[in-house]
């Protein structure tokens, strides 16, 4: 998986398809191009598309919010690490205490964790969601 335009292309099905409605998009992206294994492009293929529906049902998307796509990667002496942050903006109505956790949000997280041995923290916050990941690869 190649890292740029993916934010791009996980929100494309919620723009029609159409380039002019993408560009248009309340996203903010920043990508480096890398080069994935594939057993984590999988994994965060289905992580990032899960945000993205829920964002498009019940969050960002749904409610002209603004979403932020952020990742980097970082190299030290244990190896290489990815982390993406996943942030959505501008959601009224969110009462972090008042939702449960679904399948899809288990998904993300155990997926992450037990697949890929990497960390996610996804949490409902006032206004919106907050969700970082990091995996080493």
């Amino acid at each position: 998986m190649r890292s740029r335009g993916a934010g791009r292309g996980v929100t494309a099905p919620y723009t029609g398809g159409d380039p002019a409605a993408a560009r248009h998009l309340p996203l903010f992206e920043r990508a480096r191009g890398q080069v994935l294994p594939p057993k984590h492009a999988l994994t965060l293929t289905m992580t990032l598309h899960e945000l993205a529906t829920n964002a498009a049902k019940y969050g960002a998307l749904a409610h002209r919010g603004r979403l932020e796509i952020e990742w980097m990667v970082s190299v030290d002496g244990a190896g290489r690490e990815l982390a993406l942050n996943w942030i959505e903006r501008g959601v009224p109505g969110i009462m972090p205490e008042d939702i449960t956790e679904g399948f899809g949000t288990q998904l993300i997280k155990n997926a992450v964790v037990h697949d890929l041995q990497g960390r996610c923290d996804h949490q409902l916050v006032p206004g919106g969601l907050a969700c970082t990941i990091a995996v080493p690869f």
